[in-house]
């Protein structure tokens, strides 16, 4: 078996020799080693090798690697090319060079100097001998000790040499990008697969090293994977040789005449001055990395660059010191609200590396102020808005406790801040008037309806205003509050905008309840938003019904309200029914009915909002129910109030609108009175809101008592006549104080007496002793606004006399027949005259008002045919011959009348055939 198992070992190893002595024998004999040769040899020693053990098969390995001495001195490149293959295949039989007893470097090395010299410049063969050379590396990696060895000052020549090379190749930005990666692959070997005890040994040739590397990193359009690799490398370079755990060059160690004279010179420079110095210049390296590649597009080379400063800091801190505070600052400063998460976490880890409070302030401070000074300018120029908000909040977080003691004593820093935020933050009034369908369920989404100039984020504004908040807490908010009650009225909208953000961004769980800052904040904007409504409510004698002209006061109104609202969320639940609270419930009711449109979209926002606060309250009926006791309370006062009695009527509109009537009705009665006793002492003039009030109410009375009846007798008693009801007795006093006001010179004063009117006589049409009378009393101003002849009024009186017709019945008329209608006939044939209709003009709805309302008179009233014959019938043919645009509706309406006569024809035809 013995003589076997050398036979064995003798036939591999005797091939492996064969094959080796036929490539020298062919280049003797002037045969050019080929691919072909080369091939058929490696597929013997492959077919062979699998038949011996793994000792046998890493001997035959080291025979061929070994000989590379001898056959590759006298093979042309081409040829150490397709050689390539069979010295690859002696290392797949060598596996690890540990193995091999004796087995050195120093074996492997001619075979490893003559494939880095002879790399050629085209690009297959360049990859096939860098693929080779990483072939070798893989044997060494798991080699320790050969690998030891290679890394050994004797290799520093041929590690100089491989460096060279390769960077030549990397550096070139005519080669092949592939193969420029390839060739960094191979230097980052080196560098990686260095054991930590050699490092003094990559010292020696770390200075040129990190030079060419930065040639390639800095170059002209630089491949982004080539820049990644790049970077890592450099980071690997510097924290290899510079770590504070590095081991460190001692030349005490070292016996000079073991190496060539030229070596001692490199020994000498590897002092501690060199280090130093060493240090300095990586730091520049770093910087200049930092300034060009710091916002590369690339995720991955980004995230290197991100990746390095941190590395070399953390392991080389004591190298480097605070000299890389300033790059981890700025590090921090441009990344902390990056668009991924990933920078964010990395701006956090390099802000820790800073152990010196003092400098982060400093530093902090002057970003901080610079920012504050340039916010406006830089916002409005170039659109990059977006940058700028993010600066200046990592500014802020860096800064941390330094905000909340500055917040908290008033700092001139903080104010120059917020003045500065108001100056940037401007509202675009114009596209205000821009709807959208889209549903605003938050008030975050309602505050994005404000849109603002410049191209300027919500988003941006939000975060700056949250991360004042999370360090300045209500402190910061009362500054705003200071601020905002100075400025005028366009920077005070700007304000708003801020305070709605802050608020917001208040804790809630975490802030006391009823807490002064707010109250007073609370107290402020109600007080503001009611002198506004006051101001706009003063002289009602040109009152509008609607405003389309958006004003700065507009938006302050309608974000006031959202503020409003804001703040009653930290009132609490013993306040829930205070002062401050019923007020800032008041001045959000009073707004829904505001004459802006968009405030009134404010205000029934706001109370949808804080319906939705509290998880007992069903919806804003709900809401205001439980809170309608102290509103109407707060109606009552205004009623008294020399300076507010105009907030009164709005308050009361507004709450009719949303509550109705309820169980109000003997609160709603004083109050009314009170209304009714400033209508008889003030002037005309200053009356429309107190009319407008009293025509809701009697709207929801009608709506919560239809058909009212009067109180029958009980049956024990004598009198037969029936009482009137409260809400009847009521009724009366405000048509008979009224009366008058149909009389005004005021078109809309006697429209909205005309209104009251129609509603009165409505609800009165059961009692018949209170009608009748108020039809009487109220004729004579009906009569009045007759006679004015004015379409807007004649359309409301015509529906006013169909309604007293229907609910009095012959009552009117002789009062109709001798009064009215010769006025209205008269008018009419005036219209007729008039060749040229417009269909929307106030004249055309009059002339169809006047035919549509005539056979209703006729039947309510009950005229004869005779005397419908000499009125209203004559009116409707005059119509109908005239062939206008009046003749289709006449024709209807006097089929109308003819119908009706018909009936009662028949009906008394029937009656005496009964008899």
């Amino acid at each position: 078996m013995e003589i076997m198992s050398r036979e064995e070992d003798g036939r591999l190893f005797q091939t492996a020799t064969n094959s080796i002595s036929l490539i020298i024998q062919s280049k003797r004999d002037g045969t050019r080693i080929t691919d072909k040769i080369v091939d058929e040899i490696v597929l013997v020693l492959q077919m062979e090798e699998m038949k011996f053990s793994r000792t046998q098969q890493q001997t035959a390995g080291a025979a061929i690697i070994v000989s590379s001495k001898a056959i590759l001195p006298k093979m042309t490149t081409p040829e150490k090319i397709s050689l390539i293959r069979m010295f690859n295949q002696g290392l797949e039989m060598i596996s690890t060079f540990d193995e091999l007893p004796g087995f050195r470097w120093s074996n492997v090395q001619p075979l490893f100097h003559m494939y880095m010299d002879a790399i050629p410049r085209d690009s297959p063969g360049a990859t096939k001998v860098l693929n080779f050379l990483l072939k070798i590396f893989d044997v060494l990696k798991s080699s320790p000790h050969v690998n030891e060895d290679f890394f050994s000052y004797h290799s520093i020549l041929t590690l100089g040499r491989l460096i060279n090379k390769t960077m030549e190749i990397i550096t070139n930005s005519t080669c092949d990008v592939e193969l420029r990666k390839l060739a960094l692959e191979v230097v980052s070997r080196l560098i990686r697969q260095c054991p930590p005890s050699k490092a003094p040994t990559i010292s020696l040739i770390i200075s040129g090293f990190l030079g060419n590397l930065m040639k390639t990193m800095k170059g002209v359009q630089v491949n982004a994977e080539l820049m990644e690799n790049s970077i890592n490398l450099f980071t690997d370079a510097v924290v290899l040789v510079f770590s504070d755990n590095a081991e460190k060059f001692d030349i005490s160690k070292i016996n000079l005449e073991q190496y060539h004279p030229e070596m001692h010179k490199m020994f000498d420079n590897q002092t501690v001055e060199w280090r130093q110095n060493g240090s300095d210049i990586i730091f520049e390296y770093m910087r200049n990395l930092l300034s060009f590649g710091f916002n590369h597009r690339v995720f991955d080379v980004k995230k290197a660059m991100c990746q390095m400063i941190i590395k070399i800091q953390t392991e080389c801190g004591q190298l480097f010191g605070k000299r890389n505070y300033n790059l981890l600052m700025n590090q921090y400063f441009y990344l902390r609200y990056d668009d991924y998460p990933y920078f964010q976490e990395l701006a956090e880890k390099c802000i820790s590396l800073v152990n010196d409070r003092e400098t982060i302030r400093l530093f902090f401070m002057k970003q901080l102020s610079q920012y504050t000074t340039t916010l406006p300018v830089l916002s409005r120029n170039g659109g990059k808005s977006d940058q700028h908000f993010k600066a200046l909040c990592a500014s802020l977080r860096a800064l941390g406790e330094s905000i909340t003691l500055m917040c908290t004593t008033g700092s001139e820093t903080i104010e120059l801040l917020l003045r500065s935020l108001a100056d940037t933050i401007v509202i675009e009034k114009r596209r205000l008037m821009i709807t959208s369908d889209t549903t605003v369920d938050t008030i975050e989404k309602f505050l994005l309806k404000f849109k603002l100039q410049y191209q300027l984020s919500h988003e941006n504004v939000k975060l700056v205003c949250d991360t004042l908040v999370e360090f300045g807490k209500l402190e910061v908010i009362d500054m705003v509050h200071n601020l905002m009650q100075v400025e005028p009225l366009k920077k005070r909208s700007s304000y708003h905008i801020i305070l709605a953000y802050m608020l917001s961004a208040v804790d809630l769980e975490t802030t006391a309840k009823d807490d002064p800052v707010i109250l007073m904040i609370a107290e402020y904007l109600t007080s503001e938003t009611n002198k506004s409504c006051v101001i706009k409510l003063k002289d009602d004698s040109k009152p509008l019904t609607h405003g389309t002209e958006l004003d700065w006061s507009t938006c302050i109104e309608s974000l006031s309200l959202v503020n409003v609202t804001l703040c009653m969320k930290f009132i609490g639940e013993i306040a829930n029914r205070s002062n401050v609270s019923v007020n800032c419930l008041c001045t959000i009711i009073n707004q829904t009915n505001s004459l802006d449109w968009v405030v009134r979209e404010s205000a029934d926002f706001s109370l949808k909002t804080l319906a939705k606060q509290d998880s007992r309250i069903k919806d804003v009926k709900n809401l205001v129910g439980i809170y309608s006791s102290h509103i109407l309370n707060q109606v009552s006062l205004a009623c008294m109030s020399s300076d507010n009695y105009h907030l009164a009527p709005v308050l009361l509109i507004s709450f009719l609108k949303i509550a109705g009537i309820g169980n109000h009705f003997d609160v709603l009665k004083v109050i009314v009175e009170k209304m009714l006793y400033a209508l008889d002492n003030n002037q005309q003039r200053y009356l429309y809101g107190i009319l407008a009030t009293i025509q809701t109410f009697m709207s929801a009375l009608l709506c919560k008592y239809p058909n009212q009846k009067p109180v029958e007798p009980p049956k024990e008693s004598e009198d037969e006549k029936s009482s009137p009801t409260p809400q009847h007795i009521l009724v009366e006093k405000i048509l008979l104080r009224t009366k008058h006001m149909l009389t005004s010179e005021l078109l809309f004063i006697q429209l909205k007496a005309l209104d009251i009117l129609l509603d009165g006589l409505d609800f009165l049409k059961c009692y018949d002793d209170m009608l009748l009378p108020m039809i009487h009393q109220n004729w004579h101003g009906v009569m009045e606004i007759t006679k004015d002849k004015n379409p807007l009024t004649l359309i409301v009186i015509i529906q006013c006399i169909e309604n007293m017709s229907e609910q009095s019945g012959s009552f009117v008329q002789s009062k109709v027949l001798r009064e009215f209608w010769p006025t209205v006939e008269h008018y009419f044939m005036d219209i007729m005259k008039n060749k040229q209709y417009f269909e929307q003009t106030a004249e055309y709805k009059l002339g169809v008002k006047i035919i549509e309302a005539a056979p209703e008179i006729v039947i309510y009233i009950g005229f004869t045919e005779q005397e419908a014959e000499g009125t209203f019938v004559k009116l409707l043919d005059l119509a109908i011959q005239q062939n206008g645009c009046f003749s289709s509706f006449a024709r209807v309406e006097k089929k109308k009348i003819d119908e009706h006569f018909k009936n009662l024809k028949q009906k008394t035809v029937e009656s005496k055939m009964a008899r």
